[in-house]
């Protein structure tokens, strides 16, 4: 997974507004498949943090190994996922359906 210099500047400014110091990423099944769960949270001592282009994110192994060809970017101060690739998981072609 990749955060952009751009969206760096997004998410670190919603951290602060906030007064959050990390990012929380989970993998969600939901009814049509799985989607992204995104929440800003104060990190504990016994979360897994990952810092990526300074940012703190707090994710499980599987979370991490689904994003890993994902970039997380900034388009007019809104931020954008780009997926490259497959998704991770056993090399499939992407993220609908390959759990």
């Amino acid at each position: 997974m990749k955060i952009t210099d751009d969206a760096k500047l997004v998410i670190n400014e919603a951290l602060k507004e906030q007064n959050f110091d990390s990012v929380s990423l989970n993998i969600k099944e939901t009814e049509t498949g799985y989607g992204l769960a995104m929440e800003l949270v104060n990190k504990k001592d016994d979360d897994r943090v990952v810092e990526i282009n300074g940012v703190n994110v707090i994710m499980d192994m599987e979370t991490e190994m689904a994003l890993i060809a994902t970039t997380f970017d900034a388009e007019n101060g809104e931020l954008t996922l780009v997926q490259e690739g497959g998704c991770g998981h056993d090399g499939c072609a992407g993220c609908s359906g390959c759990h």
